[in-house]
């Protein structure tokens, strides 16, 4: 199987979880990872390396890599990395992406824009945004 599935699986499926919630996902998760973005080994083009200048941007590869990357590219990319990263992965696995992880790691404001764009249910990203573990992160450099 698919290590990106492995990883998204193990992330989600935690001993607290039901075995019939972890299944649901795992099942979920293999059906609807396009082919397009499975076995996607080739580096990132050059004009992304801006948006990873914390890691080494050659080793980047989209199979390996895939949350990271699309997590700051959703958060911190401009018009042409979106772009690329939609050419990549469809709205609907981009939704499903951002359900799985309950929009972490992106900014209210970017979350909400996404909401509209890619039609999240207003109440989940509200439940998101209220959270405790995530006010405490948005809040961090409010004084």
């Amino acid at each position: 199987m698919n290590p990106v599935v492995n990883r998204a699986i193990a992330a989600r499926c935690s001993p607290e979880r039901s075995a019939t919630v972890c299944t649901v996902f795992r099942n979920r998760l293999r059906t609807e990872m396009p082919d397009k973005a499975r076995n996607r080994k080739e580096s990132l083009p050059a004009r992304l390396k801006p948006f990873f200048w914390d890691v080494p941007f050659r080793s980047l590869t989209f199979d390996r890599d895939r949350d990271l990357i699309i997590r700051r590219l959703l958060d911190q990319g401009d018009w042409e990395a979106v772009k690329w990263l939609r050419a990549r992965l469809s709205d609907r696995d981009l939704r499903n992406w951002l359900m799985s992880c309950n929009g972490a790691g992106l900014s209210p404001r970017r979350l909400r824009f996404w909401q509209l764009v890619l039609d999240l249910p207003e109440r989940d990203v509200g439940d998101w945004l209220r959270s405790k573990t995530r006010r405490v992160w948005d809040q961090r450099s409010v004084r």
